[in-house]
């Protein structure tokens, strides 16, 4: 009955829940990420033309755009500007799996890239250090990339 306990316990309190998924609702990437420390209305921001979200966790800055109150896409940047490794964007991207698999494109000397098997899409800023998660409907539209 203990162990029974312990388990409900983990994973109720982060046993494999991380980080927001595409799709998911503000209310459900602040029960997630926590209280966020600035918010932009849709057109504030000159990269996107959705609301934009950031919040602090885990040693990330989370930029997260909302389209219609649901997540479109996440951007993940170290807080103190080092470089976000492989087996961390490894681990940021199957968070964001649902139900899909990631393929790795052929990288640049600036970007790596990834598309979903679903059409969602990802990049890696090797000069800016930063990961952008797009779903399906944000990665059809045009991507400026943060300067």
């Amino acid at each position: 009955m203990k162990l029974a306990s312990l388990l409900v316990l983990i994973l109720a309190f982060g046993g494999g829940v991380g980080y927001a998924e595409i799709g998911e609702t503000e209310a459900q990437c602040e029960a997630l990420h926590g209280v966020p420390v600035s918010t932009f209305a849709a057109g504030q921001r000159s990269y996107t033309p959705y609301e934009v979200i950031n919040f602090i966790k885990d040693g990330y800055k989370i930029n997260s755009h909302f389209k219609d109150g649901k997540l479109s896409g996440l951007a993940f940047l170290k807080v103190d500007g080092s470089e976000i490794n492989t087996d961390e964007i490894n681990a940021l991207l199957q968070e964001n799996l649902d139900g899909n698999t990631w393929k790795e494109g052929a990288p640049d000397s600036t970007t790596r890239t990834w598309i979903r098997s679903d059409g969602a899409r990802a990049f890696y800023s090797l000069d800016h250090r930063f990961l952008a998660i797009m779903g399906k409907e944000e990665a059809a539209g045009p991507v400026t990339k943060h300067t």
